[in-house]
């Protein structure tokens, strides 16, 4: 039978057009019979690529690897890929693990001359990625080779006008690193780290990678403060990314304050919501079993949101925690849980960074700019909001500086109110009679040959008088009107 006789055929009858092609092939094998047999198997394939039909599928994929297809002809090897990957993705959908069935995918596939890069060679990796308790990805990863992917593979595509959060090539990195630390596969990390660094430091704008990449060190680390130490310097430059202060969490796991600490400053990181309802979920679960309720409610209920937003499901899981007694009995109640994570996670993040002392001398509340005494005659200037929500003037802080530019900016890594005032060289208690000028105008307190300057409000807002006995707490500042330092008095002891 001619080929073009079988071809025709496939668009009437396609068991016909099939038993036609295979007779041919049957009685003489060459590329136009091997070709006419291999299209009919592909038709065959399309109307059976579903976990249901897994065992036609199997058997006619077996079957196409044995025709002996020619490898130069493209098109149909590149056209196998759609009825491979409809059938992957199909298996992934099923609830329980279908290691064995994609593991025997793709043994038959391995050997196919694929046209690398390409669309199609993509696709297929795309169906795999997505396979997440397959523990032989990477494997097929290694045998797909990271060195095919396409440009087109690094953008993140828009399914159902919705832009995906990740690319293929990210999505292959993650699979291979998610697989990597289900396996404990030391050797394995050892050897992806250095790759996945090199594909985060190339792709900066991709959050994930470098998660990542941390949870593969910590997995390397032999314990809790050996993997710290290796992570902090990374992470410190992701402070404000949510998964930084995750991944810190998942360190203090065992210490309950650090590890809540951890998680509620990764929800109060500016990221999409979406990112955030793993945590969501785990902060709901930590404050049920403290008993803060309404607490728990809240952090449940946005979980909730964020996966009916995103048209996620929504896990058996939840829906049982929705529906315990607690859940109905915080309905009106307002979150009430009371933590300070800013100073905690500060703390564990640069404890190895050293402390300065420092006193408040101006506040601009407009702007949220503190200016501070750091030490004699040492002045800045920093944004509080970032710290603290409010700052009076000779409030004591402790904080650490990253940099200090020429003008006073100071880039900080903490700040906090201190415990305690203490009196240094700069910032300490003047005792005696107020005194004043011969008019009145400026008002002082002397003592031991040294002046202290009362500002006139101070006088009036205290309702002071020249001769009264008073104890002040004194700043040693920078009088921009004078262009010279002396001391100045910030609060009543």
């Amino acid at each position: 039978m001619a080929f073009k006789e079988v071809m025709e055929m496939r668009k009437h009858d396609i068991d016909k057009a099939y038993e036609m092609a295979l007779s041919d092939y049957q009685e003489i094998q060459n590329d136009w019979t091997k070709r006419a047999l291999s299209w009919c198997i592909f038709d065959v394939m399309k109307l059976n690529a579903t976990y249901a039909q897994k065992d036609t599928f199997i058997s006619k994929l077996q079957e196409f690897g044995n025709v002996e297809l020619p490898a130069n002809d493209a098109m149909i090897w590149n056209n196998m890929v759609w009825p491979i990957s409809a059938f992957v993705r199909d298996c992934v959908k099923i609830s329980h693990p279908q290691e064995d069935i994609l593991t025997m995918v793709f043994n038959l596939i391995k050997d196919f001359p694929f046209v690398k890069p390409s669309k199609e060679y993509s696709v297929l990796l795309n169906a795999f990625v997505k396979a997440k308790n397959w523990r032989n990805i990477n494997n097929f990863c290694d045998w797909w080779d990271f060195s095919n992917f396409r440009e087109e593979d690094f953008e993140c595509d828009i399914v159902n006008g919705r832009k995906m959060p990740t690319s293929l090539a990210e999505n292959a990195h993650l699979a291979y690193a998610r697989t990597l630390l289900a396996l404990r596969d030391m050797d394995g990390i050892a050897a992806f780290l250095p790759k996945l660094q090199e594909f985060s430091d190339k792709h900066p704008d991709m959050m994930f990678p470098n998660y990542y990449r941390c949870k593969l060190l910590l997995a390397t680390g032999n314990n809790g403060e050996n993997t710290l130490a290796t992570i902090l310097p990374f992470v410190r430059k992701k402070k404000t990314e949510f998964w930084a202060w995750q991944l810190l969490a998942e360190i203090f796991v065992n210490d309950n304050e650090k590890h809540l600490a951890c998680l509620l400053r990764a929800v109060n990181c500016r990221t999409k919501e979406e990112f955030l309802v793993r945590i969501y979920l785990m902060l709901a679960k930590i404050f049920r079993g403290n008993g803060h309720y309404a607490d728990a409610r809240y952090y449940l209920d946005k979980h909730i949101q964020v996966k009916n937003n995103t048209q996620t499901r929504i896990s058996d899981e939840v829906y049982a925690m929705k529906s315990e007694s607690w859940y109905n009995e915080a309905a009106n109640q307002q979150p009430s849980f009371a933590i300070d994570y800013m100073a905690i996670t500060d703390d564990l993040l640069f404890h190895d960074v050293k402390e300065t002392y420092a006193v408040v001398s101006f506040v601009n509340t407009d702007k949220k700019i503190a200016n501070v005494i750091y030490g004699k005659e040492k002045t800045g200037y920093f944004k509080y909001d970032r710290f603290m929500k409010n700052v009076r003037v000779g409030d004591a802080l402790n904080i650490r500086i990253d940099s200090i530019t020429p003008e006073g900016r100071m880039n900080l890594y903490s700040a906090k109110k201190a415990d305690n005032a203490v009196e240094t060289d700069f910032y300490k208690t003047f005792s005696g009679s107020i005194t004043s000028n011969h008019a009145q105008t400026a008002f002082f307190l002397n003592v031991e040959g040294e002046s202290c300057y009362i500002p006139n409000n101070f006088i009036s807002k205290n309702n002071l008088n020249v001769g009264d006995e008073i104890s002040v707490l004194a700043l040693y500042s920078y009088n921009k009107n004078k262009d010279s330092w002396g001391w100045s008095c910030v609060k009543v002891k």
